[in-house]
């Protein structure tokens, strides 16, 4: 039943396919209403974008992980369920390989590579930027997989205030609320947003006991010792100057949470508890911008009864982050624009463990960037060159004593305006990784480092083309990535994952992404991913394997109805079944997720809304065992005054 449901969506892509004339771009697929307008461009129009809208996600109970899984060649990750811990994978990259940004800072740290989406609340986004292979220049860093830029909003330009008040409540006694005040006063202004989350996350589960070719042994249980809890805060404060602007920024959030174990190895009382705040100033001109930054996270984890991991824990890692951020932008000529992008990121890891009499050893890694982009524009902008060289100095000081690494990164990207309504782009680009700090030393019970980790390195390339012809759209990108040393957690017989390289690896395949208003109150989209990810690394056992968490079909449909004060919305998800070990023994089966909602607004200041998940109530586990919810229901009330 399943697999025929997956084959009407695709019949449905590829039918919408066929239509006469379409509207958005490979470069920037606006994730909208019918009636919103379209956004400003990405940083770099020569790379694969997906741009999203934060007024588009108002009135509905949702999270930044559910809103990027709606996006062709991006696939969410979650350890645990709902709201708890969440990561991105663009393209068959690793979460790692995929460099996050709130308001222009990095927020992968060198302490775990990856990072927590679920924990910016949806509330605060203004802008949502995803670039897929290929990462601008201007970033200031070299990705593996893509990158994601996230924008905060803030005070309006126009004079007055804003305030919102928000809160939703629903299955698993989950509690969301927020409150968000922004104000302009003459050349000033500030905003700040505070939003609490909280969640027993006691669903229930199949739990296989351990042994997952015989089901005799099944058994449906609750997921304990799976709550959350996480206070977050955002202030903004900028000031105009004459030539350009200031603007202060401060994020701090907390966050204690349970931590369950795998499917069939659970825990009662291991906890994990986050500390992290990020200060940044920026000082932008005309031409130039200065943005330096302090960096400071501490996380506190514990399994005194030794119930998941090896052995009992009690461990402090705390992680300082310091540096600063610069661009220097200047037209050469009337065709040409060169960008200067330099940064310095110093970071110091300093680990406590509780439980053993030994010494920690604290790590300290310093790395200076420095990096050229130039746009050519040809032909009266019907060419585009986007050609961008990096090099980068990483000094490394760990226990075992000091490494360098000088690598050099790049790309080279174009795009054609073939006619009015096709566009044709193309990118080639060299990115690396090295290891974090947590996948070299770290352990988090089911979760373990790996000191002899490699660095990664490789190559991606791209080729696609969007036809745009109001009101319907269409586009297509075919990727290529090559990765050596590709570093996986990987399940291990102990129900832990440990992080390995893998060698080398080759993924490939092709997205598509559609979009239709069918009237103007309502509009459909659809995207599908195909790729196949091998392990390349000529291993007896492993080779022309799959490589772990990775589908071979991803697909997501949404249909949007709007009449009067109400909205009504179904969207439908389908994920192909993947392996959790390089050996193709073990794997998760397919999903097909169903979801509802609609929402009424009375009086234009006031919105409720009623949203169900998982309609269908599918069983299934993510990543490396971790089970996720079933049919679940929330409630949602929103105030602008």
């Amino acid at each position: 039943m399943r697999r025929q449901s997956f084959v009407s969506v695709l019949f449905f892509v590829c039918l919408s396919a066929s239509a006469q004339g379409y509207k958005t771009s490979l470069g920037e697929i606006v994730v909208q209403k019918p009636t919103s307008t379209t956004p400003s461009s990405p940083i770099d129009s020569s790379v694969s974008t997906t741009i999203i809208e934060g007024k588009d996600l108002q009135g509905q109970k949702t999270s930044l992980p559910e809103v990027l899984s709606e996006t062709a060649g991006l696939q969410i990750r979650q350890y645990g369920g709902l709201d708890t811990f969440a990561t991105a994978s663009i393209r068959g990259s690793t979460s790692e390989q995929v460099a996050v940004y709130l308001d222009g800072l990095l927020l992968n740290t060198v302490q775990g590579g990856d990072f927590n989406l679920a924990s910016i609340p949806v509330n605060e986004i203004e802008r949502i930027e995803i670039y897929r292979g290929a990462v601008p220049a201007r970033l200031g860093t070299s990705a593996l997989g893509g990158a994601i830029l996230i924008r905060t909003r803030s005070a309006e330009l126009k004079k007055g205030h804003t305030t919102r008040l928000s809160t939703s409540y629903g299955s698993f006694n989950t509690l969301e609320t927020s409150i968000f005040q922004a104000q302009k006063l003459r050349s000033s202004h500030y905003a700040a947003n505070y939003s609490l989350t909280r969640t027993d996350g006691d669903f229930s589960f199949l739990n296989n006991n351990g042994t997952p070719f015989n089901s005799s042994d099944d058994r449906t249980e609750k997921r304990e010792n799976n709550d959350l809890t996480r206070h977050k805060l955002l202030l903004k404060m900028g000031r105009s100057l004459a030539n350009g602007s200031l603007e202060f920024q401060e994020n701090f959030l907390r966050e204690e949470r349970g931590i369950p174990g795998l499917g069939a190895l659970t825990s009662e009382k291991a906890s994990l508890s986050s500390t992290r705040t990020v200060t940044q100033l920026r000082w932008q001109q005309e031409e130039w911008s200065l943005a330096p930054f302090l960096h400071f996270e501490k996380q506190r984890f514990k399994d005194q009864e030794g119930e998941i991991g090896l052995g009992i824990q009690d461990n402090s890692n705390n992680t300082w982050g310091y540096g600063f951020d610069s661009s220097l932008e200047r037209m050469i000529g009337r065709f040409q624009r060169g960008t200067l992008v330099m940064n310095y990121r110093g970071e110091q890891f300093l680990p406590e463990d509780f439980s053993s009499s030994t010494p920690e050893v604290n790590s300290l890694r310093n790395q200076f960037g420095i990096g050229l982009e130039d746009e050519i524009v040809l032909l009266e902008e019907r060419i585009i060159l986007n050609p961008s060289l990096r090099t980068e100095h990483i000094l490394n000081n760990f226990s075992s004593g000091e490494t360098n690494f000088h690598p050099v990164s790049g790309k080279m990207g174009v795009r054609f305006h073939a006619t009015p309504s096709v566009v044709l782009r193309t990118n080639f680009a060299r990115a690396y990784r090295i290891p974090s700090f947590s996948e070299l030393f770290g352990d988090r019970g089911s979760l373990l480092g790996n000191p002899d980790l490699q660095p990664e390195k490789g190559w991606n390339g791209d080729i696609g083309f969007s036809w745009e012809t109001s009101p319907l759209s269409f586009s297509t990108a075919y990727f290529l990535n090559q990765t050596e040393d590709m570093i996986q957690f990987l399940q291990t017989s102990q129900l832990t994952a440990r992080a390995e390289n893998l060698t080398k690896a080759r993924i490939q395949g092709v997205e598509t992404d559609v979009r239709i208003p069918l009237s103007e109150q309502a509009a459909f989209s659809a995207n599908y991913t195909f790729q196949r990810a091998k392990d390349a690394s000529g291993f007896p056992g492993t080779e022309g394997k799959f490589l772990p968490g990775r589908p071979v079909h991803e697909a997501s449909g949404r249909l949007h109805y709007r009449y009067r004060m109400a909205q009504i919305y179904t969207d439908l998800t389908y994920l192909d079944n993947n392996f959790l070990d390089t050996q193709n023994i073990l794997r998760t089966e397919n999903r097909f997720l169903w979801g509802s909602g609609i929402s009424i607004s009375p009086v234009k200041w006031l919105t409720t809304s009623f949203d169900v998940k998982n309609i269908l109530s599918d069983q299934v586990v993510d990543v490396v065992g971790f089970p996720l919810p079933g049919r679940s229901f929330y409630g949602r009330l929103e105030a602008n005054i």
